[in-house]
Parts: structure tokens; sequence; C-alpha cells
């Protein structure tokens, strides 16, 4: 089992199972010197898409989950991997202080940042609350800009 950092549309438990049906959240993890951007266009969802950006002065929120490697193929082939997304490992802190490895997905080739639809924003925001990130964090999220309507 490999553990895996989500902090789009993948933070949702329920969303995530769908792609990965052994996925089991294992709780809340925080990378540091990144910020959350969307430098992807994505047609399914009608806007941009997450990735992460380096930013010393940042740090991201996000679920760690438990994945198979069958998962993470899943997840791969549902990422675009390695074309649209490359999958890394980077070393988050769980909120009792120990760091852990685990993978995450990068947007490949970053476009400008391009605002994120409705509905990607809105699975982003419940998915955050759903996991019970800090609510700070989850503000911050609510007050990122996106497209008031979709298609």
């Amino acid at each position: 089992m490999s553990l895996y950092f989500a902090y789009g549309s993948n933070l949702s438990p329920r969303a995530l199972v769908t792609r990965c049906p052994g996925g089991r959240m294992v709780g809340a993890a925080q990378l540091a010197g990144r910020r959350l951007g969307f430098t992807r266009v994505s047609r399914a969802w009608g806007g941009g898409v997450a990735d992460l950006i380096s930013d010393p002065r940042s740090s991201v929120w996000g679920a760690l989950f438990e994945l198979s490697e069958d998962d993470l193929e899943r997840l791969d082939a549902y990422e675009g991997a390695p074309s649209a997304y490359s999958r890394e490992r980077v070393t988050v802190i769980r909120p009792d202080g120990r760091a852990e490895k685990a993978w995450c997905y990068f947007v490949a080739r970053k476009e400008p940042e391009t605002l994120p639809s409705f509905r990607y924003w809105k699975a982003v925001v419940d998915g955050a609350r759903e996991v019970g990130l800090p609510s700070e964090y989850v503000a911050q999220l609510e007050s990122l800009p996106h497209a008031r309507t979709d298609d």
C-alpha cells in the first residue's frame, strides 16, 4: 500500500472510491511550500483544474489515502499521467507532526492560470469540508475566484 495526497477533486472519499475502489482515507495532511493554482484547462470540468505551485510562504491541506498499486494505476489513468499530470513523491505533515511520504499529482505542462468552473470549485470545497480540513483553509478555498455558473 502507498499513501496518496489528494488536494483537488479527489479530496472527497466518496469521489476517490469511485476511481480507486480499494482506497481508504487515513487522515489530513499539509504540504508546505506550495499553493493551490489552476494551471490546466479540463473540458470535462469546464474550466481550470487544480495544481500545486511552488510558493515558499504557502501550504496546501489535503487528505491522505492508502491506495494499492492497482488503485494507483487507476488514478494514473484518471489523471492522464504522465501526459496531463505527473505523479511525484512529496513529504507531507500530519496534524500530529508526523512526516509522511506520499504520491501527489502535479500538472505536467502548466498553462496560464484559469478560473475553475463552479462545479469543480464546489467539488474541492465540499471535499475539504467532508474530510474535515481546518476551517481557515476551507474558508480560503471558499474565497477562491471561480466561474459563477457552468455551461
